[in-house]
């Protein structure tokens, strides 16, 4: 997670579940590739 680097890892490890269902939510809307 570089896009965060000020955040502390136990944040990382919550934000990064979140950050890759918000991803896969745009992909199956057609919004990202």
């Amino acid at each position: 997670m570089d896009g965060f680097p000020d955040c502390p890892e136990p944040m990382k490890q919550q934000l990064a579940p979140l950050l890759s269902a918000a991803v896969a939510t745009l992909q199956a809307d057609g919004v990202l590739p």
